[in-house]
């Protein structure tokens, strides 16, 4: 990975509140008919209850959204008692202790981390005096082959013989395993959480 990958990259972009909420009324509404009776919600519920390995039941979703008691769920209703569904999915899922859906948490600044930006940063402060100044900083960029008017292949060549770079393309490694790792959790954690709220 080179330096100009520091930064880079895209990122997760989950879908909004009221796509969820769209998505699980269009996928319980099994016979598209614009309303969800019990025997949708009975469904549903045991998909839900399979995906997740929580106890979701018919009763606890005819309940909840069923607001004018009359044996089927309206799209108005389902958008009305939403916040209130949420509210018992989180229940539930603090009860299993499944974290709620966000962004995955950043990568944790220690270890081997911690010790090459401490390596770097001296390495940089050629004068020891615990600050990068600008001309400490332009003279590190010109070790790594920026800011020169040499040819991409000696300042490849410059750029693997200085151990600055070597420094900063360990730092890179590790940060992007470190970044995989949390996201690689954040995907499985995130997985109960979509399935029961966006039943998609």
């Amino acid at each position: 990975m080179s330096i100009d990958a520091i930064g880079g990259g895209g990122g997760y972009n989950p879908p909004s509140i009221s796509e969820m909420r769209q998505r699980m009324f269009t996928k319980m509404d099994q016979d598209g008919d614009g309303v969800i009776s019990r025997g949708e919600c009975e469904t549903a519920a045991q998909e839900m209850s399979q995906h997740t390995g929580l106890s979701i039941t018919a009763d606890q979703m005819m309940s909840i959204f069923d607001l004018d008691q009359d044996g089927v769920i309206t799209q108005a209703e389902q958008t009305e008692a939403s916040p209130a569904w949420e509210e018992h999915m989180k229940g539930l899922m603090e009860t299993a202790g499944i974290r709620p859906m966000g962004p995955p948490p950043p990568p944790e600044m220690g270890g081997e981390l911690a010790e090459l930006v401490k390596e770097i940063i001296t390495a940089m402060d050629t004068d020891g005096d615990g600050a990068i100044s600008k001309t400490e900083y332009d003279a590190a960029m010109q070790q790594l082959g920026y800011g020169q008017e040499s040819d991409a292949t000696s300042s490849s060549a410059s750029t693997e013989e200085t151990g600055l770079a070597a420094l900063l393309a360990r730092f890179l490694e590790l940060l992007t395993k470190m970044e995989e790792d949390s996201y690689s959790r954040y995907s499985q954690e995130s997985q109960n959480y979509q399935g029961m709220n966006s039943y998609a």
